[in-house]
Parts: structure tokens; C-alpha cells; sequence
């Protein structure tokens, strides 16, 4: 074979052989991706509370504003208790109107 021929032989086997390998990169590329789609898997949303918990937790906060509203000797602080106490009452008011309201409709 003459040089020039040889030349233009190994020219295009590189260009083929660049040619291919560009193919195969895109072609991982996109099985990249799509494995990245399926791994990346959302984590679930934590369950809320149930109503009995967050009862629970209210009856929790009540006790503990009461309890602190009875111990407090200080004008300001007392004036502050006081207000936890009245919030942390409603909110377990609230609550068990709704287990009594929700156990009515079981019935």
C-alpha cells in the first residue's frame, strides 16, 4: 500500500472509531439519566399526627402551662403565663371538641 492510501484508510477508521465512541457516550448519557431518575426516588412525607396524638401533646402543654403559670412569681412573667395558659386551654379544648365530634359521627 502506498502511504497516501494508508493515510486516508487509517483517517477514516479514526473517524468511525470517533463516530462510534461518541455514539456509545450519548447513549450512556441517557442511561445515566434515566438511572438517575429512578434512584432519585422522592423520600415519603411524614405522616401527620393522629388527632389523639396531638390531643395527647396538648394535654402535655396545658399541664405544663399550668404548671408554670402556678410557680411564677414575677408581674411580667405571670402576665406571660397566663397567656400560655389560656392558649394551651383552647388549643386542648379545640382538639377534644374534635375527637368528640368525630366519635359522635362514628355512631
Amino acid at each position: 500500500m502506498n502511504s497516501p492510501l494508508r493515510h486516508d484508510l487509517l483517517l477514516s477508521l479514526l473517524l468511525n472509531l470517533k463516530q462510534s465512541w461518541n455514539l456509545i457516550i450519548k447513549k450512556l448519557i441517557v442511561i445515566i439519566m434515566r438511572l438517575e431518575k429512578l434512584l432519585t426516588i422522592k423520600s415519603p412525607q411524614p405522616m401527620p399526627p393522629s388527632l389523639f396524638d396531638q390531643f395527647e401533646q396538648a394535654r402535655r402543654e396545658f399541664n405544663l402551662a399550668l404548671y408554670w403559670y402556678n410557680s411564677v412569681s414575677d408581674t411580667y412573667l405571670l402576665e406571660y403565663a397566663r397567656y400560655q395558659k389560656i392558649a394551651a386551654q383552647k388549643k386542648y379544648n379545640y382538639l377534644l371538641e374534635k375527637i368528640r365530634a368525630e366519635e359522635s359521627l362514628k355512631y
